[in-house]
Formats: C-alpha cells, structure tokens, sequence
C-alpha cells in the first residue's frame, strides 16, 4: 500500500473539479488538506453495508418495489445491484487499523445514516445533476468538440455514479435532464441534431457498460417519468423550432435538422406516450394555423400587384396567377414530402393560395371588364390569362380535400368570347399569309417529296393554328369545338383560295407553252382549254392529210411542261395528305357531333348553299357560220357578283357536244343566284350561239348533295344539260374540310386532265381511220403481224411521261398514266363506233338554215361522214390489239398502274361487246335492245329518283343505285372525314365497276348505227323514247319534291 501524497499535481480528478466549480489550486489545495485526515475509506465502507443491509430489508433510499414495472424487475435491480456493492467493498482498503478503536469514529461507524454517500437519494440526483451542468458548462468553454462531454467530464461522472449508486437509467435520465438545463436550452436549434446524437451515443454507452440497452421505457418509473419529462420538452422545443419555419415558409428555410432530431426522438421506446397523446393533432393544427396565416400574408402581398383603380388590366392578374403557380410549384419542389408524414406542405399551400385565389379571380375578372374597353383588352394576355387560370384550376382539383368540389366559377364560360376573338382575329391573316407564301414560292422541287416551299408553310401554319387551340386545353368540348371549326373553316376557304391560285396558275403555263411550242408539237396540239388563237379547223385537218398521204407520221415533240406545273399538282396531292392528317389531328366527326349535340337550333343555322354546277353536254346547237360545225366552250356568268364562274374546254366540231366538267358557286342564305350560260364558237372568230338566264333557287333543291337535272333552252336554238346539286353550308367541320377536299381534288384531276390533253391529239390521230388505213390497208384487210402500229405512240407517250417523271411524285404520275389511259380508251372508242351523237346531227340534216344539205359537208369536218362506214372485223380485231399492246406499255412489268386498274374498268370491259355483237344484223340487235327495256327503264327511274326514294326500297332505293352511289360520293359530307372518304371511295368504285344497263343498250345503238339507215331510224326513235322517259320521271320527281 502506498500512501497517498494528497498533493494537487498527482490528484488528476481533483484539478477536474476544481476547473468545473471554478477553484484555483491553492484553494483546492486547502480543501484538500482539510479533508485528508478523514478516514474516507471507512466512511464508504460504511455507507457501502449500510446500502447492502437497507437492500436486504427492502427499505433501500434509491428504489422499491413500486417503482418498478412488477416484482421481476425489482428483484432483478435488487439482485444486481447487491452483487455491485459486494464488489465494490471488497475493493475498498482499510489502511490504519488503529482507527476503528476510536470511540468517536465507532459511533459515526455505527450511525444509520450516511458518513459519505448523501443520505437523501433525491439529493444525490439534484447533486449530480449539477455535477453534470458544471461538466457540461466546462466542456463547451473548453473543448473544441461538438460532444456534450469530454472523456474527462465522462470518467469523473462515471466514478462519482458508481459510489453514489447512480444506476445507469438515472445517469441517463439525469443526464438528459442537465442538456435541457444547458446545451439543448441555450444553443441554437439548429444544434439540436447534434446534440441529440451525442445524447443518445452517451446514453447508449452507459447502458451497454451496465449490460442493457437504451429502452427507456423498462425502467423504474422516477427515471422513465424524468427522461419522458425531457423527451417531451425536446419534442416541444422541436416542434416550436418547425413551427418557426412554417411562419417563414417563402422564405425556404430547411426543415432537415429539425425533421431528423424528430426521427430520432420518434425511436424513443417512451415516444410512444407523447405519440398517444392529445399534442400530435394540437401540434399539427397548430402548424396548418401556422402555414395558413404565412400563406394569406404572402398572397395579400402579390395580389397588391393589381392596381385598385380603373388601370387594372388582364395582365396584372396574369401576373398574380404566374407568381402563385410558381410559389406552388417552387414550394412543390423543395419540400416534397410530407413534414412528420402528416403536413403535406406544398398541397395545403397551394389549396391556400388556390381558395383564396379562386374565389378573388372571377370579382376582379369582372371589375376589369367593367373598367375597360372591349378594344382595349389584348387578346393574348386573355389567353395566357386562360392558361394560367386554366392551370391553377387543375392544382385546384389535385389539393382539395374534396374531390368532388367545383371550382367557384366557370373559367370557360368567362373567358370565351376572348378566345373566339383570339381564333377570329388569327383567321383574318390566313388569306395574306397564304397569298404571301403563294407570292414568295419559286415552285421549285424540294429534293424530299416534291412539293415547294408554300404548301409547307401553309400547313405548318394551319398546324399551328390548330394547335394553338389544342395547346389551350379548353375543358368545355362544345366550346374546344367551336373554335376549331371557327379556324377549320378558315383553314378549308383559305386551302381552296390557295389552289385556285396554283390552277390560275397552271393554266396560264399550259397557255404560255401552247404559243409558244414548235411548229410541228402546233399542228397536232388540240388544248383543252379554249383558245381563241388556235389554228383553224381546216387546217388542222390538211396537216394531217398530209402526213397521212406520205406515210410518214411524225408525231409532235414531248410536250416541254414547266416544272412549276408539276410541282404545283404535287402540291395538291400534299394538300389532300396534309387534309387526312387533320382530320386525325381534330377528328371532325366527333368535333360536329358535340356541335349538333348542343346546339338545339344546329338544322336552322344555315350560312348559305353550295351549288355544284355541273355541265354535261348541249344538243342541237346552231352555227352562225355557214358550212362549218362549231367548236363550243360553255361560260357561266355570275349576274349578282358579276364575275365568271367556270369556262370548260373547247369542244370541236360538233352540234352535240359533251364537256362532263363541274364548278362550284356559293350562294348567301335567303337569296339566289342568277346566272347566264353562254356557249361560244371558236371554229373561228369567237362567236356566241346560245346564252340564257337560269337561276338557282335553293328552296327547289334538295339538301342532300345529289345532282337534279335541268334544261336550259337558247333562243337562238338548241339547250344546255346541267346536273345542279345543293348542300346547305354550315359552320361544321365536316363541311369545311369536305368542302376543301373535294375542291381540291377537282383541281388536281382537272390540272391532270389537262395535262393530259396537252398529248392527248396525237392519242386521237394515232386511233384514227385515216391512220388505221395505213396498217390495215385501202381495202381494210390486211392484218398487221406486229404491234409496231403503235410504237411511235407509245415512243410519244413514254418522252411525255418521262418529263412528267422528273418532277411528278410516282402516285401522280400513275394517275397521270391512268388519265391517259382513259383517253386512250375513249379515242379507241369514237374509232369503233360513230356517236349516239351522230344520229342526232343526222336527225338535223333537214332542219338546217338556208337550204343548206348535210350531205355536202367535207369527211374532212363532219365526223358523221367519217365513221358511217362500218369498220371491219378485221379493223376491229386491230384496234383491240393495239389497246392490248398500249395496256402492256402503260402496265410496264408492274411499274406502272396495275393491271386491275386499267382492264378493271366499265369503260374497259364495255368495249369487248363490240365484236361480241358487231357481226349480228340489225334485227337480232333490236331484238336484244328491246329485251334490255325493263332494265334500262329501272335504271332511269334509279337515277332520276335515287335522292328522294324510300332507301328500303330494295328496287328502287338509293341503296340499289349505282347512280346514287356514286352522286354520293361527289357530295361534300361523303368527303368531310376520312372514314366517310374511305368509305364512299370503295363503294364509288364498285359502283363503277359495274356495267350499267343503259351503257350495254348504248353499244348496241351504236352498233345499230352502223348498219344503215334501217338501224339509225331505230336508233334516233329509241333515243327520243328515252329522253321522253326521263322527262316524264324527272317531271313526276319534281312534282313529288314540290308536294312534299
């Protein structure tokens, strides 16, 4: 045993105390002397046997029985603690023998109270509580560390906890008790993570020491009172800390550290009974409070943008409504989850800010109505006013509490009329913009899809448009789909204004080259556009003479069309794809169901009526021109607008010609329209020789789009056949876009048709007796052996379709080659047989002016001369070879039109009657006409009733006719939609397909024709029994339509 020396520089704990209680050495020094004469040793020793007798008799100062959770506890504590002490005293030496001899010291020896341990176990708590405040005091001056306790502080609180018999739960909970006194109630409560980690790491040290874990929940109830005494300050603390971020939420302060502290205390096993308890819900009421009034502050601050006078715009509010949007998204983004997982604070925010914005907007919506003129409001700031609105009524809909609350007010209904000025007033620069793209393009190829820089810009212009409504995400569908038919109808006026302009313009190319082509492409071009310039018909015909007599045809040189041209019908073609991928875009079917859904007066809301004029064909013309047949175009003049409608090709050399072309002409609501049909002669100088007034009257028509019959009668002798059909015109986007489409693709086939006929004349003379007489021979019996007949047309056809390749897209240079085809068929069909219109010139041979004898016309002119002869088999069995070898060429191995295409059709399969009947005699062919009657007759009812017959009528009904098939398909509404376009396409083609009655008896009268006069006496009665038949139905229709 070595004695202590008692000297301050060998006694490390007791300069620790001395540092703590703030004693100098020399002081401590003194204590020191004072108390080393006590028999310290004895005095524990005693204390020590004091504590194991008063445990062994249950009457322990620390604890009994019911502070603890049940006796098993207790005795546990109880066992554990006597082995403790046992231990502890066994360490403790005795040194001075002599002493326990001293009277003095054996009454203190023999004392029941405490010599050095406090006697009072409450005191040795308030004791080292204070111990640990000192430490704690000390080590924050001190110790750089972020600990609450050095390794000094710790090991003198561990050794005074060990002979004071502070278990480990009451060092923990006493611990705790001295943070709140200290650190946790005069740091910042931002340090509060840290200090709590450091609290708990302590705690946790304490109890492994002494073989436990921290669960403060099993320990003797005045300690687990105690550390849920603190767990509930450091709760408040903590929540007052959040709640002080809430008030200063806009401020986006960081809840980490305060959120984190609360994960910490939630795994407190005693948190449970602060979790139980009624401060949660009062805390979390407290926080909505909180937040509400930070949220109420905030938006009074941004709604003082709005100015309170009569200044106040659409733009103040959409400034209000971006900077709450972004408040709310920016809030949204910071603090997404939820704060203790139940204050979701971005959605309590926003139902704040969206409440009170809501219920604000529509009152200040209407002071800004009331304060401003109509003109004075900027349409977009409107729009971007719906947008914004728009939005907030979505977040609206996502943070309400319920949700089957409305919105306070109508946004749509409020703000429509502005948007329907926006789409207005967009519409009104469609016409300039499309002028300007029309004005600005070169019409030069685009190396992708051979279309040119206008066509594009059109439709991603109108896309635009389109989208700009789209964009909006306008809740009200009926609303949404007024205004995109407001813009569709702009769309379909400005499309159709827009290929007027490239047929104005391709027509003027055909014109330009037509002057000026070379001399021989001259001679054999026959335009089928009137031209008053052309060479005369006499001369046209002496051209050919010519070649004719010296067996060397030459045929014209390619037509050289410009590129332009081409481009242009490729624009088209792109106009009709760009239409089908609107209508998948805006779905026009649907968008004109919601209208007619809602609006209960839609069958009243008529704009005016579009007539389409169709002008077939003229009978028993006059000429003013003495020996000449007249070559005629008809002219239609609109008396009100006092412009021309439509002129249709040149016809030549015929009193009976056909032109078969449509136009359009729109008439206003409650009015009509007066128009003049002039046919004029261009044989030479232009000349009319016939014009009348007709007038289109919309209550006559049917509102269906199928074609009626009209004569038009001319003073000067003969009449004009019109089909005239009449679809009311709605603001509908059917309608429009049926209206767009349909133009259009008139104006490609027409500029295709044109196209063609530009070498459709050596067509013609290619199919001509003159040139039949070559191959077949003077007395029309040689048989060629090889198709070198039409080799130089086919060389002739191929350099023309070879300049249209360069610059056509490959689908419309098959439609070309079609259209070519179809003229190859007709010219092969006028070389088989003459005319029905033949028999109608025969007819008038008597009624000629002047004395004038049909007889003496030139073969060169009157066509009649030309093709009374009956052709042989044997010149009929070469013209279907020659159309043979021109199928093999137009098909090419499958590179051109397929097959089913160009011998699919009626006209094709039409002409094999021909040799089937050209060898039978006059008789048995009117007997055969005469077995067709029944069904002809059915087939003239079907067409002059198929618009107003009973549909189930399987006889009679539309369903039944091909006629009303087909006029169906023509009709704007069959081409409103591309399913409807799809749909009546097929069945159109079907219908065609078909080989009508009336076309059979037609060959056979043609037939007849060629048997002499017998057979043209016949033919001319049946033709004029016809017509009376079709007459006495269209009158029985009329009268019908009239009484209904």
């Amino acid at each position: 045993y070595v004695e202590p020396s008692y000297k301050l520089s060998d006694m490390s704990t007791a300069r620790f105390v001395g540092k703590i209680f703030g004693l100098n050495d020399t002081e401590l020094q003194l204590k020191i002397d004072k108390l080393k004469s006590l028999p310290i040793d004895l005095y524990i020793q005693h204390d020590l046997k004091l504590i194991l007798s008063n445990l062994s008799n249950d009457i322990s100062s620390s604890y009994q029985l019911n502070d603890f959770q049940n006796e098993e506890s207790y005795k546990s504590w109880k066992s554990r603690e006597f082995e403790n002490v046992t231990n502890l005293l066994k360490k403790i030496f005795i040194p001075n023998i002599k002493q326990l001899s001293d009277p003095k010291l054996n009454s203190y020896l023999n004392s029941k109270n405490n010599l050095f341990i406090p006697n009072s176990f409450s005191k040795i708590k308030i004791y080292f509580t204070k111990l640990i405040e000192y430490s704690i005091d000390h080590d924050s001056k001190n110790n750089d560390l972020n600990n609450i306790f050095s390794n000094t502080s710790y090991d003198f609180l561990q050794e005074i906890s060990k002979f004071w018999r502070i278990d480990y739960f009451t060092r923990c909970s006493l611990i705790y008790t001295a943070c709140h006194n200290t650190v946790l109630n005069m740091s910042p409560a931002s340090n509060y993570l840290d200090i709590a980690r450091d609290l708990y790491s302590i705690c946790e040290r304490i109890s492994s020491l002494a073989g436990f874990e921290l669960d403060p929940i099993t320990w003797p109830h005045p300690d687990r009172d105690v550390w849920l005494k603190n767990l509930f300050m450091s709760y408040t603390n903590d929540m007052e800390s959040i709640k002080e971020c809430l008030s200063n939420i806009f401020d986006y302060p960081k809840f980490g550290s305060f959120t984190t502290f609360y994960k910490i205390l939630l795994l407190d096993s005693c948190f449970i009974k602060i979790r139980n308890s009624k401060f949660p819900k009062k805390w979390l009421k407290t926080f909505k409070i909180t937040l509400a009034e930070a949220t109420i502050q905030k938006y009074r601050e941004i709604l003082s943008i709005i100015p309170r006078d009569q200044s106040a715009k659409f733009d103040h509010l959409n400034s209000v409504a971006t900077e709450i949007i972004s408040i709310i998204q920016t809030v949204q983004l910071k603090y997404k989850k939820p704060l203790l997982d139940n204050l979701y604070r971005s959605t309590f925010i926003a139902s704040q800010f969206l409440s009170a914005f809501s219920n604000d907007a529509k009152t200040i919506i209407d002071h800004i109505e009331r304060n401003t003129n109509k003109d004075e409001i900027v349409f977009s700031d409107a729009i971007e006013l719906y947008k914004n609105l728009s939005e907030i009524r979505s977040i609206y809909f996502q943070v309400m509490e319920n949700p089957k609350r409305k919105f306070p007010f109508d946004i749509e209904n409020y703000l429509f009329k502005y948007a329907l000025d926006f789409v207005n007033s967009s519409a009104e620069r469609v016409p300039t913009l499309i002028q300007n793209a029309f004005n600005e393009d070169n019409f030069q190829l685009d190396s992708t899809n051979k279309v040119s820089f206008s066509v594009i810009m059109i439709f991603k212009m109108l896309n635009q448009l389109i989208n700009s409504v789209r964009d909006l995400g306008w809740q009200n569908k009926y609303q949404e789909a007024v205004l995109i038919t407001n813009f569709v109808k702009v769309i379909s006026d400005g499309l159709i204004y827009y290929s007027n302009l490239l047929f104005n313009m391709v027509v003027e190319d055909l014109r330009e080259i037509s002057v000026n082509q070379n001399i021989n492409a001259t001679n054999l071009s026959n335009s089928s556009l009137p031209n008053e310039e052309e060479s005369s018909t006499n001369r046209f015909f002496n051209q050919f003479k010519a070649a004719v007599s010296s067996k060397k045809v030459e045929p014209p040189n390619p037509y050289q069309f410009k590129e332009r041209t081409c481009v242009a019908l490729n624009n088209l073609q792109a106009m009709l794809d760009n239409i089908n991928k609107l209508d998948e875009q805006i779905n026009p079917e649907s968008m004109s169901q919601i209208i007619k859904e809602n609006e209960t007066n839609y069958d009243d809301r008529i704009k005016g009526h579009l007539f389409t004029v169709r002008v077939l064909k003229a009978e028993n013309l006059r000429s003013n021109k003495p020996n000449s047949l007249p070559d005629t175009t008809v002219s239609i003049y609109d008396a009100i607008e006092r412009r021309q409608i439509c002129k249709t090709k040149l016809i030549k050399e015929d009193f009976n010609p056909e032109w078969d072309e449509e136009f359009e002409l729109a008439v206003p609501a409650g009015s009509m329209g007066y128009l003049f049909a002039t046919i004029w002669d261009y044989s030479s100088a232009p000349d009319i020789i016939g014009r009348a007034e007709f007038q289109l009257e919309p209550s006559r028509y049917d509102d269906d789009g199928l074609p009626q019959e009209i004569w038009v009668e001319f003073a000067q002798g003969g009449k004009l056949l019109l089909e005239i059909s009449m679809e009311s015109e709605r603001i509908d986007a059917l309608f429009c876009l049926g209206k767009a489409f349909r133009s259009i693709a008139r104006t490609r086939d027409r500029i295709a048709k044109l196209m063609v006929s530009k070498f459709s004349t050596f067509i013609s003379f290619a199919f001509s007796r003159d040139n039949l007489k070559i191959f077949c021979g003077s007395n029309e019996s040689l048989r060629p052996t090889d198709d070198s007949a039409m080799d130089i047309l086919g060389d002739y056809l191929n350099a023309n379709l070879s300049i249209l390749a360069t610059s056509l897209t490959h689908e419309l240079l098959l439609k070309v080659m079609v259209e070519t085809w179809e003229v190859v068929l007709t010219s092969a069909d006028e070389l088989l047989l003459p005319s029905l219109n033949s028999v109608k010139n025969y007819l008038l041979k008597d009624k000629i002016s002047g004395g004038f004898k049909w007889k003496i016309l030139s073969n060169q002119i009157a066509k009649i001369g030309k093709n009374t002869r009956a052709l042989t088999m044997n010149e009929i069995d070469t013209i279907f070879s020659w159309l043979d070898s021109l199928c093999s060429f137009f098909y090419n191995d499958g590179d051109g039109p397929p097959l089913k295409e160009l011998k699919g059709s009626a006209k094709y399969q039409l002409l094999f009657l021909i040799p089937i009947n050209y060898d039978s005699g006059a008789d048995e062919i009117i007997k055969e006409v005469e077995g067709l009657s029944e069904e002809v007759l059915k087939e003239l009812t079907e067409r002059n009733y198929f618009d107003i017959n009973d549909s189930n009528n399987s006889s009679n009904g539309a369903n039944s006719s091909n006629a009303g098939t087909i006029a169906r398909s023509k009709t704007v509404m069959a081409n409103g939609s591309a399913r409807a376009r799809k749909e009546t396409e097929n069945e159109a083609k079907k219908a065609k397909s078909i080989i009508s009655y009336i076309s059979k008896e037609n060959i056979l009268l043609r037939i007849l024709i060629t048997k002499g006069e017998y057979g043209k006496c016949y033919v001319a009665g049946r033709i004029d029994q016809r017509e009376e038949l079709a007459n006495g139905i269209h009158s029985e229709k009329l009268a019908k339509a009239i009484s209904q």
